[in-house]
Formats: structure tokens, sequence, C-alpha cells
């Protein structure tokens, strides 16, 4: 059936990003290693100030080697930490946000 059909999720968390970074510059940052389907990056709600977290989703895995061989990423002036998305973790759209790994981000982005 059609409507049961799930896409396949090729997603990186992007941590330790700078407060001047919003989800429209994250996609167009990593644009350029493919077709971005969603990225979005995590504010607080309370203070509207980002929590140096983000998440990027691409429509193919060729664009997920292409960004995690690339080597540093900086955006903004500043070197931002890519990786695989972890299973449970939060999602572009939202999904299983665990406030531990907005904290542990939070951390490295302080040390």
């Amino acid at each position: 059936m059609a409507g049961n059909v799930r896409r396949a999720l090729y997603e990186l968390v992007v941590t330790r990003l700078p407060w001047t970074i919003g989800s429209h510059e994250l996609e167009q940052y990593f644009s350029k290693f493919g077709q971005v389907r969603m990225g979005r990056v995590l504010f607080d709600h309370q203070t509207g100030f980002s929590k140096s977290v983000g998440f990027i989703s691409f429509t193919q895995a060729t664009s997920i080697q292409a960004a995690l061989q690339h080597g540093a990423h900086i955006l903004d002036g500043s070197r931002v930490d890519v990786r695989l998305q972890k299973d449970g973790e939060s999602t572009a759209a939202g999904r299983n946000l665990r406030v531990s790994d907005i904290f542990e981000a939070k951390r490295e982005h302080i040390e």
C-alpha cells in the first residue's frame, strides 16, 4: 500500500552550531553535498536562543557520505561537528527528541 511506504531517512546531526545559524542557513550550507530534504536547528522556546544542535536530512545516502568525507565543516567562522544520527535520536522532523542529547551538545560546545 502506497500510504504505508516509509522513506529512508539519511540524516546527520550537527552540533556546536553558532547562534547565528538557523534552519535556512543549515540547509543552504549542506545543499552542496546533495539535495536536502529538510534542515532543522533547535531553539529554546522560552529564550529564543539556539540550542547549538541541528539536523539535516538528505534525499540520498551518497549525500551523507559526501558530507562526512568533507573534513572540517565551518559555518559562520565556527567549526561544527557533523555525525550520523543515532537510533532514537531526534530527526529533522522533530521525532524522538532526547533532552540528554541537547545537554551533551551544549557541554561539548562550552568545553
